[in-house]
């Protein structure tokens, strides 16, 4: 939550870190970043230059840390702070910084996040807030975030450098990874590195140059099982300062699995079936390796998890319309629906319900997906006094 009165050395107290500097390390993916305490300094433009990284090199950090709260009180406040701090501090100005200080002790984190705008009033903003009149320019949904949060946030620097103060309970540590040989090879971040210098074009072409790899396991309870995510540095021939390029890995249980993935996750890229969502590519799949599948995306939060955190029924006609017409194309759907054939009837819409829910619960885990289509359902009908509810995508 947000809490005015708290300052840098309070929270830094808090945590139990020096209030001395001492090394600043510029590389967060420096092995100490995981077991150590340390200080840290980065700095990007936009939130997408810094935040998939620190997103990647937190989760090690706090892999003992159950997702859900992870997600409440660190990753979501953190990607809405450096979301204001380009678009609002720094006004969408390519020019001006972001710059993140992060410090690391065995009883948390403090991350200050600043930008070079002109600063706002807080204060008078979070009083707008709590009395719910009109504090935003868009959404609002940041400053919402941040005050929702376990995590504790403060200003300071007249509003230019925001202050987030993560203390998680203390767990046992749950990190231990599997033995075995395959397993190994696919978390040697060296063995990798020459791999992909060999076999991506870019790299093999000398059109770029793969600098360093380091690999980040899927585990624990910060996990979110969508596979292991490969940090790249790369640099181009033309003296460009290094960039930052994530892939996920993804361990197959069979090469018969892992063939058909790749088989049918190409075809699905390119087939463009939808401009209206991103279906990112394979990479590669290596000979050596060949359960291991590589793709070009880097995923923060799934459907569920991205839901919950908006609360709105219209996010969720958005993100079902999305997919309901990417299906169709996938499938070349003959179903049309004219413009007035959406709108349900109350009978219409109680019968799609009924035979949505016995599909549901014919289904492996039937009972939850059907508990949670109910609940949407429930909400749909308590809007519905002020509209009817309309079903757009045909799913």
């Amino acid at each position: 939550m947000i809490d005015l009165s708290r300052n840098r050395a309070e929270l830094l107290a808090e945590i139990e870190a020096p209030l001395s500097a001492g090394e600043y390390l510029s590389d967060i993916t420096d092995p100490r970043f995981a077991t150590a305490d340390v200080r840290a300094r980065v700095q990007g433009c936009a939130k997408r230059d810094l935040f998939p990284l620190l997103k990647v090199v937190l989760s090690e950090r706090f892999a003992d840390v159950p997702r859900p709260e992870l997600m409440r009180d660190l990753l979501i406040p953190l990607r809405n702070a450096l979301g204001n701090a380009y678009k609002h501090g720094n006004d969408h100005d390519p020019a001006k910084a972001v710059s993140v200080e992060v410090t690391l002790t065995r009883m948390g984190a403090l991350i200050a996040i600043s930008d070079e705008g002109s600063g706002f009033d807080v204060a008078l903003t979070l009083r707008r807030f709590q009395e719910q009149n009109g504090y935003f320019a868009n959404r609002g949904a940041g400053f919402r975030n941040l005050q929702e949060a376990g995590s504790t946030v403060s200003y300071e620097n007249g509003g230019r450098t925001v202050l987030l103060c993560f203390r998680p309970a203390m767990r046992g540590q749950d990190n231990a990874l599997s033995a075995s040989p395959a397993f190994s090879k696919v978390l040697d971040a060296g063995w990798l590195q020459t791999f992909l210098s060999a076999q991506l074009p870019e790299f093999a072409s000398r059109r770029a140059k793969l600098e360093s790899c380091r690999v980040y396991a899927t585990r624990g309870r910060a996990g979110d099982d969508c596979g292991h995510r490969c940090v790249l540095r790369v640099s181009g021939p033309d003296g460009q300062a290094p960039a930052t390029r994530v892939l996920t890995a993804r361990l197959h249980a069979t090469e018969a699995a892992a063939e058909d993935d790749f088989e049918f996750a190409t075809r699905l890229s390119d087939s463009r079936v939808t401009k209206r969502l991103a279906i990112p590519p394979p990479v590669t799949r290596p000979a050596e390796e060949p359960r291991l599948v590589l793709y070009d995306f880097d995923p923060w939060v799934n459907l569920w998890e991205y839901q919950t955190q908006r609360r709105s029924l219209k996010s969720l006609h958005h993100a079902a319309e999305r997919a309901g017409e990417a299906l169709a194309g996938l499938h070349r759907s003959q179903i049309a629906f004219g413009g007035n054939e959406t709108d349900l009837t109350e009978d219409g819409f109680k019968s799609m319900v009924s035979h949505t829910r016995t599909t549901l619960q014919s289904l492996p885990g039937g009972s939850d997906l059907a508990g949670c289509f109910l609940d949407c359902v429930k909400r749909i009908e308590n809007a519905a006094p002020r509209r009817k509810p309309r079903i757009l995508a045909p799913i």
